[in-house]
């Protein structure tokens, strides 16, 4: 939408995107074949291929999109690389990667500007992204996914502050004795 030669952004602009996920959960699964990593391999071209033309991008973009989440969904090599533990993981922390990319890289960018090698650039940012975001996802994200994270904090705060310095070992060997019983 223009108004006045400015574009008004609202959610609007990406109804097509929210259309297609609901479109690819009411599709039929298929029984994992090859066909479908080649179906998916050329969605992936053709969005490779279509970025710079702004009206073929703007209209097969959902498309192509479509097509390539369904055969990584029901294709068999495309489903077995984004099972792959690491890339799962990667996906898992999605997320934290969304809100911390942008300002990683606005602050490591001043420092990296003198750099003229942009894959070496690329290669840099994408390293600490991944390390900012996982240690962001292992102490923040992860342990709030849980429903009863409130009271898990505090009683672990409760714990440390009421808790006396003792030996760790000796602890260790309470909580496994059980407990004696005198028969008669």
């Amino acid at each position: 939408l223009r108004v006045n030669a400015v574009k008004v952004v609202t959610l609007l602009n990406y109804g097509q995107y929210f259309v297609l996920g609901l479109i690819l959960t009411i599709l039929p699964k298929s029984k994992h074949h090859w066909s479908l990593d080649l179906m998916g391999a050329i969605c992936f071209l053709l969005i490779l291929q279509f970025y710079n033309n702004k009206l073929v991008y703007a209209f097969a973009l959902p498309v192509l999109i479509l097509g390539l989440f369904y055969a990584i969904l029901n294709g068999i090599s495309l489903r077995a690389v984004a099972s792959f533990p690491p890339v799962a993981i990667i996906g898992g922390m999605c997320y934290s990667i969304y809100l911390l990319h942008y300002p990683v890289i606005a602050m490591a960018g001043r420092f990296l500007r003198n750099i003229q090698n942009p894959v070496l650039t690329a290669c840099i940012l994408c390293t600490v992204i991944l390390a900012i975001s996982t240690t962001f996802f292992c102490l923040i994200e992860r342990p709030t996914m849980n429903p009863g994270w409130p009271k898990t904090l505090a009683l672990r705060v409760k714990n440390r502050l009421t808790q006396k310095p003792a030996n760790p070992k000796q602890d260790r060997l309470r909580e496994n004795e059980l407990p004696v019983q005198i028969k008669n």
